[in-house]
């Protein structure tokens, strides 16, 4: 096939390199600079040895392509990785697709591909958020209190057994307050002062 003809190696090339970059990508979440920086400075290399009249039939394009075609890219996605859309290695690889691609076709035929290839990546990524945003397991929702739906049962009951536990802690009252006929406070049962202290808790969450 012409595809895989000597004179297309910039195009197997670049297809490589990006292909080495998407699992690099998916696998550490991140684009090195040891892959996107000399990709960027050989695709400027590639259009200035075609000015030069070297490596007849490797493409078309010139210095200039490239550095058209690098600029693309940059100016595609830095707005999506300004508001964090992605990180900065992607779009050191875009910039380095377009010089690659601004050597071998020239403008404007050049800043065309690099334009269907975002526009194509766009609507993959797009499609693959919303698969994974559908298919993504909703986690379990904690117990609400029934006073309040936006607080859990669990925080509440914490800060009652805190409240409990300081009442528990107070000291006694003084025996010349007490009154003879009846018990003291610390003489009464223990169970309907929890109630006490935990009808007196939900109120003041309340």
């Amino acid at each position: 096939m012409a595809m895989f003809s000597l004179e297309n190696w910039p195009l197997l090339f670049i297809s490589a390199a990006m292909i080495v970059a998407a699992v690099i990508d998916g696998w550490k979440l991140k684009v090195p600079n040891w892959l996107t920086f000399p990709l960027v400075l050989s695709g400027w290399g590639l259009g200035l040895i075609h000015d030069l009249g070297w490596l007849e039939g490797t493409g078309d394009g010139g210095i200039g392509a490239s550095l058209a075609g690098t600029a693309l890219g940059f100016v595609l996605l830095f707005p999506v990785y300004a508001v964090g859309g992605m990180g900065g290695g992607d779009v050191k690889m875009q910039m380095g697709f377009g010089a690659w691609i601004g050597s071998f076709y020239g403008n404007p035929s050049a800043l065309w591909i690099v334009l269907c290839a975002f526009c194509v990546a766009a609507v993959i990524g797009g499609a693959m958020a919303l698969v994974m945003i559908f298919c993504r397991p909703v986690p379990p929702q904690p117990e609400q209190h029934p006073l309040h739906p936006h607080r859990p049962l669990r925080r509440v009951g914490g800060r009652l057994r805190r409240r409990q536990g300081r009442r528990a802690q107070a000291p006694d009252a003084p025996a010349a307050l007490r009154h003879p006929a009846l018990p003291g406070l610390h003489q009464l049962p223990d169970l309907p002062a929890r109630h006490l202290s935990a009808s007196c808790g939900y109120f003041i969450e309340w």
